[in-house]
């Protein structure tokens, strides 16, 4: 399993090609077919971020909340969990990327607190 990971690291830093598995085409699909859609009218997403661009969003999303425009929830986490189902291996795979530590279960969590101080949505 070591050696498979260091062989697919190896294709995907040099976008090498083995077989009909091509290092730059299999991530630029990759990126294509990640989950990034909305569910039940609520964007989710899982965001790579520096610390710094991490404190501008959040006071972003603090301030449209306190206007009254919108709910959110963040969890921080210094890994994430990306599952992936494989229909074929060179078009129809599709990537669910989520923080490693129930990202998502525990930003539900501080937005379902916000939502119950009853801030109304503009």
């Amino acid at each position: 399993m070591r050696l498979a990971c260091l062989l697919g690291r190896i294709i995907f830093k040099f976008g090498l090609k083995v077989g009909e598995l091509g290092g730059e085409d299999y991530l630029n699909t990759l990126t294509k077919n990640s989950d990034f859609k909305k569910f039940d009218g609520t964007l989710r997403m899982t965001i790579d971020s520096t610390p710094e661009n991490r404190k501008e969003l959040v006071e972003y999303l603090e301030t449209q909340k306190n206007e009254g425009t919108l709910f959110y929830g963040i969890q921080i986490s210094d890994s994430a969990l990306m599952t992936c189902m494989v229909f074929d291996r060179k078009v129809r795979h599709l990537y669910f990327v989520d923080v490693a530590s129930a990202g998502y279960a525990l930003a539900v969590k501080l937005m379902k607190s916000q939502l119950a101080g009853k801030i109304k949505l503009k």
